[in-house]
C-alpha cells in the first residue's frame, strides 16, 4: 500500500513538472501578430505595460473598441490617456473602463457581458505573458462564441534571471493558478467588487 502511494506521488510530481515545462515554454513563445482588425480588445489590468499596449493597438485600428477590465475605482480614462500620450477626445467613445473584476475569472465575466452588449465576434486579449494561458481559459469559458487572439506583454518575452528573478516566481505562481482554474477552483475565489 505504501509503495503504491509513493508511486502515485512520484507520478503526480512528474506530471506537474512536465506541465510546468510546457507552461513556461508556452508563456515564452512570442504572440502571433495580431489580426489587422478584431471587433474588440480587452486588457486585463496589472502590469504597467498592458494598458499602454492595448491603447496602442486601439490607436492603430486593431480593434473597434477597448475594455480595460478590472480598472480600480481611482482610474480615469483622462488619466490613462494623459499618462500614455493619447488623445482623450478620440478615445472616449471607444474605451470602456470595467470596474467590477478583481480576479481573472471576474475579468472573463466582465468581458462576456461587454462582448454581448457590443455584439463582438472576435477580440484581442492583452495581458502579461505569464498570465495569458489562464486569461484565455477564463475568458473563453465566459464568452465561448468570441474568437480570441493573444497579445502577450512583452510581445517576445525572455527569461533572464540575472535581470529579474521574480519572473520565475510569477510563472510558477500562475502555473498553479492555471491548474486550479482548469479544474474550476477559481470560481470559489472572489471575482467581483461589490456594487
Amino acid at each position: 500500500m505504501m509503495r503504491l502511494m509513493l508511486r502515485g506521488l512520484v507520478l503526480a510530481v512528474m506530471t506537474w513538472g512536465a506541465g510546468l515545462v510546457w507552461f513556461v515554454a508556452d508563456a515564452l513563445t512570442p504572440s502571433a501578430p495580431p489580426p489587422a482588425a478584431a471587433d474588440g480588445i480587452v486588457v486585463l489590468t496589472g502590469d504597467a505595460d498592458r494598458v499602454n499596449t492595448a491603447l496602442e493597438l486601439l490607436d492603430q485600428g486593431h480593434g473597434r473598441r477597448l475594455l480595460i477590465s478590472g480598472a480600480g475605482p481611482g482610474v480615469s480614462l483622462a488619466g490613462l490617456a494623459r499618462r500614455n500620450g493619447y488623445d482623450l477626445a478620440r478615445l472616449s467613445s471607444k474605451v470602456t473602463l470595467g470596474r467590477q473584476a478583481i480576479s481573472t475569472w471576474g475579468n472573463g465575466d466582465e468581458f462576456a457581458a461587454w462582448a454581448a452588449q457590443n455584439h463582438l465576434r472576435s477580440a484581442l486579449v492583452v495581458t502579461s505573458f505569464y498570465h495569458m494561458r489562464r486569461a484565455l481559459l477564463e475568458i473563453s469559458r465566459a464568452a465561448p462564441g468570441v474568437q480570441l487572439f493573444a497579445v502577450k506583454v512583452p510581445a517576445a518575452p525572455a527569461l533572464d534571471l540575472t535581470r529579474d528573478p521574480s519572473e520565475i516566481r510569477k510563472l510558477f505562481e500562475d502555473y498553479n493558478k492555471y491548474l486550479a482554474a482548469l479544474i474550476g477552483l477559481s470560481r470559489f475565489s472572489l471575482g467581483h467588487r461589490s456594487a
